[in-house]
């Protein structure tokens, strides 16, 4: 399920909106109709978004207007819309954060960005 999220263990601190690949992709064949080639992540990417915390087949974005920079009280996925589709971003309703609380210590990792890789130290789990 697509949404944002709080999960220090995978994400550390950070506000993440965790996509759902097979809803990103389906919304992402709206441009491709227009002509547009490509994957729907790599329109994210090359609109400023990063990929953090690869796990179990899931990650995270983060990026402007969807995590950064936003009231996390009137969080919507209009900004990761519009870069995927080159549509503006029509939600009209709030999503909540899923906040999951866990024991030990974050895990870090790279992200993936669209200016390139940056990695972090790797952390033991606890």
């Amino acid at each position: 399920m697509s949404g944002f999220t709080r999960d220090p263990y995978w994400y550390g601190g950070l506000l993440v909106y965790e996509p759902l690949d097979s809803k990103w992709r389906w919304y992402h064949a709206r441009c491709r109709q227009s002509g547009c080639t490509g994957y729907w992540l790599d329109h994210a990417l090359e609109a400023g978004f990063c990929r953090v915390g690869k796990h179990q087949g899931y990650f995270g974005l983060v990026g402007p207007g969807l995590t950064e920079d936003v009231d996390e009280s009137r969080l919507t996925a209009n900004a990761l819309w519009e870069a995927v589709t080159g549509i503006p971003g029509n939600q009209d309703w709030y999503e909540t954060v899923h906040v999951v609380e866990r024991d030990g210590m974050p895990m870090t990792g790279c992200e993936v960005c669209g200016d390139g890789l940056r990695c972090k130290e790797p952390r033991e789990n606890g």
